[in-house]
């Protein structure tokens, strides 16, 4: 994947950020448990687990951001 920053990412989902849109992303990942360093958590919503709910264990992990469709609780 190319590095692109999280301002650009938000401009693209229509979405809104919190915290330093500068910060690079240079993969992205759907499982909580896959997370690296540059990583964008996207949190989605599945038969079984929501992934809203792995959001800070994401982070706490390594990634740089998450992508989610609500709010989230993270430190």
């Amino acid at each position: 994947m190319i590095p692109v920053d999280l301002d650009r990412i938000a401009e693209v989902t229509g979405g809104s950020l919190q915290g330093d849109g500068g910060l690079l992303i240079d993969s992205v990942v759907i499982d909580s448990r896959d997370v690296a360093p540059g990583t964008l958590f996207a949190a989605l919503v599945g038969e079984h687990a929501d992934g809203h709910e792995f959001a800070a264990s994401a982070l706490a992990a390594g990634a740089t951001a998450v992508l989610a469709s609500k709010a989230v609780d993270v430190p």
